[in-house]
């Protein structure tokens, strides 16, 4: 997702990244999905991401291991960073 920068375009960014992702979903109707990331989800464009959730029956799971530093990281680039959110469809509760 977009770096909150906090500018005035952020949310559209925001928005075109969570259409991105729909229009993903929508090419694939009928296929379950796990879908995680480092949302950068402190801002105002949270409820675009609670609405694809609900549209495409989605469960937002909260994680439930909090020793897990990082999950991401890129020894070339040393950038580390923590996959922490995950949504995924209900069936595969």
């Amino acid at each position: 997702m977009p770096y909150n920068d906090r500018s005035t375009l952020q949310i559209g960014e925001y928005e075109s990244a969570v259409g991105s992702l729909q229009a993903i979903i929508d090419l694939h109707l009928g296929c379950s999905f796990v879908i995680v990331g480092d949302w950068n989800l402190d801002n105002p464009a949270e409820p675009s991401v609670r609405q694809l959730c609900s549209i495409n029956n989605f469960c937002w799971l909260a994680p439930c291991n909090t020793s897990v530093d990082f999950t991401y990281h890129s020894d070339v680039n040393g950038h580390f960073s923590l996959i922490d959110h995950f949504m995924c469809s209900n069936c595969l509760i």
